[in-house]
């Protein structure tokens, strides 16, 4: 049965058990439990702006997938939600063990394609009682961080396990193995290319619930008669071609189905049939600032930069860079601002600066106030050479605000590696050739 109960996605003790926490703490996200529509994250969102004196206007909600119905409704959950979280114990409850492995694969890359961060729990169950996990746990997490989740959450690992310090140790060194073979470049072109081609069909990008709908995945890998699985595609190509946005093929995968060839599920009729699902501004699929993010990705593997650094205040810059995953660290600028209430003035960044640890590839740091842009970015550059992020003679490039238009520019450090070195123009244009 896929009966769902019509109960509130926050009760009433959630509700002032947040409003309480809410006015001791900054609470930098909500992980919200069950999701099962967008009506969810709606409604939470709504409450959370409510919360007296703004204390959770700023916070960002975590959809957790939990059940079949969340599958159903992924698009609206992921185009509504600020991040996803893939619950693994209960939604591997109502999803057939022979799909889990393409559902999993199938949510990691649509939150790749939106730039929405993915995480993903159960991983090391193991290492409650045992020193180190199965040979088949560590694959999982390798596995995860190269089909591109952003993050993995330990729960009763470190929650009552005996070996919480060895888990997490474990588990950031699989990372960090995987990462080193991570094929950086082959995700950035898969991107570009997925562009290229949802614009030539008019669908909409930059993250809303369109950009799910309407884009097809293009799959290089597998062929759809690979032998020995009777003529149907193989695992790779049905989800590197599934429409995921439609959440037609996910409906399947949730009810037991298979995914035909071209990507759809069986017996419906896969993104291009839905007219409610498409694109009736005819927009195209990178916006503004989506086209200077890819920019600065392309611009940092033309010069072998080794360390891109983007000025934000809101981290929504520096997530659509780590969208691109470039090969070096994004250090993440944050800049901070001032609000009032009216009755007092707050210094507001560091919740900012916080939530960036959710995206995989970005190293949030709290600027302090400075006298100008350069000032910042000299400072910048001399703590990323003090991290030994970047050494003498390497470039760096810099996503900035310029008269209120977004700007890229490559800059070098010096013999000394702590400084800037001045660039003449010409120069520059050797750098990108």
């Amino acid at each position: 049965s896929n009966m769902q109960n019509d109960l509130p996605v926050l009760c009433p003790e959630d509700k002032q058990m947040i409003t309480a926490l809410a006015a001791e703490f900054e609470v930098d996200f909500i992980s919200l439990s069950f999701a099962r529509s967008g009506e969810d994250v709606a409604s939470a969102r709504d409450f959370l702006d409510a919360v007296p004196g703004g204390a959770c206007s700023s916070t960002k909600i975590l959809a957790k997938l939990e059940t079949r119905q969340s599958l159903f409704n992924f698009a609206e959950i992921a185009s509504t939600a600020d991040g996803i979280v893939l619950s693994r114990g209960n939604l591997g409850l109502d999803v057939l063990p022979e799909k889990m492995a393409l559902a999993q694969k199938a949510v990691v890359l649509a939150c790749n394609r939106i730039g929405k961060p993915a995480l993903m729990t159960r991983v090391v169950d193991t290492m409650v009682s045992a020193p180190r996990p199965t040979r088949a746990e560590a694959t999982d997490v390798a596995n995860a961080v190269l089909d591109g989740v952003d993050g993995i959450l330990l729960g009763a690992e470190t929650l009552r396990g005996k070996h919480p310090v060895a888990s997490v140790a474990t588990v950031l060194a699989i990372c960090r193995q995987a990462e080193s073979v991570f094929d950086h470049s082959k995700h950035f072109e898969q991107l570009m290319s997925e562009a290229l081609d949802a614009e030539e069909e008019g669908a909409v990008g930059g993250g809303s619930a369109d950009a799910l709908s309407g884009l097809q995945r293009h799959g290089s890998s597998g062929s759809l008669a690979d032998s020995g699985n009777g003529g149907q595609p193989s695992l790779t190509t049905a989800v590197s071609r599934m429409s995921l946005g439609s959440a037609h093929a996910l409906n399947r995968l949730a009810s037991g189905g298979n995914v035909s060839a071209n990507g759809s599920a069986a017996g419906t009729g896969g993104a291009g049939g839905n007219p409610s699902l498409g694109n009736p501004s005819g927009a195209p699929y990178l916006s503004k600032l989506e086209s200077v993010a890819s920019s600065a990705v392309r611009a940092a593997q033309k010069v072998a930069a080794k360390l891109i650094i983007v000025y934000t205040q809101s981290g929504h810059a520096a997530a659509l860079v780590a969208k691109y995953r470039p090969p070096v660290p994004i250090m993440t600028l944050v800049i901070p601002r001032l609000t009032s209430d009216g009755m007092s003035w707050k210094l507001v960044g560091r919740g900012v600066a916080r939530q960036a640890l959710a995206v995989r590839g970005l190293l949030p740091v709290l600027a302090a106030p400075a006298p100008s842009g350069e000032a910042l970015l000299e400072e910048a550059v001399m703590l990323a050479s003090s991290l030994s992020l970047v050494g003498p003679g390497d470039h760096v490039v810099v996503v900035h605000m310029m008269r209120s238009a977004y700007a890229i520019k490559i800059v070098t450090l010096d013999d000394s590696g702590a400084s800037i070195a001045n660039i003449r123009p010409r120069s520059l244009l050797e750098l990108m050739r």
